[in-house]
């Protein structure tokens, strides 16, 4: 072959020179028409390498159809191992050898098939929150809902500057509301914290922070008081992820409905509850 051969080149070549031949030449041949998607796919590979379990779950994961999702990989099977039909429900999609990775994070090796890892992570954190607001429950959903709460998070944290606006953008647009029934996951806090560290101006105000509800007794007095987020704020954020092991499932969320929720909370022995607002939202996220 004489691409491993050198082509013209007069003399022996490196390993990694006639490697990176091979690779170029094998990308080739994936037609320009479905290569962003052959770059997705191998994007999602290459950053969450031991996470979803099944070619199916990462076909779901990223919006495509079978048939889509073959067709963008018919010509890697040298490189990559796309499970046969029968075994895509048990066995991921995985890469031979880590240096068909390397290759394509190197863009002086790969060129125009440079994979963009930090792209890959801003397409992974997207397809997660998809996820979250789409958990209706069925097994199918539920697994990629449970996979994304535990892995968004701390995703949304590790995204490079130049994918902060567009991801603000995907929350001011997002239900927080829907993490009253999937859960927020371990990452939720720092999540939070690393949101309302980006300031007003970057975060567009997507969550409405330091608000407090207080409920004392005997007067049963009430009142919403505007208080700076605190530290321990965030400390009792991964509470909200189980609700239904202490019973807050059975407190009605609603808007406005200061008295009940705040009459409520005093049965399990708080006198305040600290309120997260998410901008656009009919109902506040209560964690305290």
């Amino acid at each position: 072959m004489m691409f491993l051969k050198g082509g013209h080149t007069v003399g022996p070549i490196s390993p990694l020179r006639a490697l990176d031949d091979l690779y170029c030449q094998v990308l080739s041949g994936v037609s320009v028409n479905i290569l962003s998607t052959t770059m997705r796919i191998l994007g999602l590979v290459v950053i969450d390498r031991h996470g979803l379990g099944s070619a199916d779950d990462q076909v779901r994961f990223l919006g495509l159809d079978q048939v889509t999702f073959r067709r963008a990989l018919q010509n890697l099977h040298s490189v990559v191992y796309v499970p046969p039909i029968e075994e895509s429900n048990a066995t991921p999609l995985r890469i031979y050898h880590a240096s068909f990775s390397d290759f394509l994070d190197d863009v002086r090796r790969s060129g125009e098939f440079h994979l963009n890892k930090e792209a890959a992570k801003y397409d992974f954190v997207l397809q997660c929150l998809h996820w979250i607001e789409n958990d209706d429950g069925s097994p199918d959903n539920k697994a990629l809902g449970n996979f994304s709460v535990s892995r968004g998070w701390d995703a949304c944290c590790n995204l490079s500057d130049d994918f902060v606006p567009g991801l603000v953008s995907r929350l001011e647009r997002f239900d927080f509301n829907c993490l009253r029934f999937v859960g927020v996951g371990s990452g939720f806090a720092s999540f939070l914290q690393w949101l309302h560290s980006l300031g007003s101006t970057r975060n567009k105000s997507v969550i409405r922070v330091g608000w407090r509800l207080f409920f004392t007794r005997p007067s049963n007095e009430i009142r919403l008081e505007h208080q700076p987020l605190s530290v321990h704020d965030f400390d009792l954020a991964p509470l909200f992820g189980c609700m239904s092991q202490s019973g807050w499932s059975l407190v009605g969320l609603v808007w406005g409905s200061y008295t009940l929720c705040a009459k409520a909370f005093t049965q399990f022995g708080r006198s305040s509850v600290t309120i997260f607002l998410p901008i656009g939202r009919q109902s506040p996220i209560f964690l305290g």
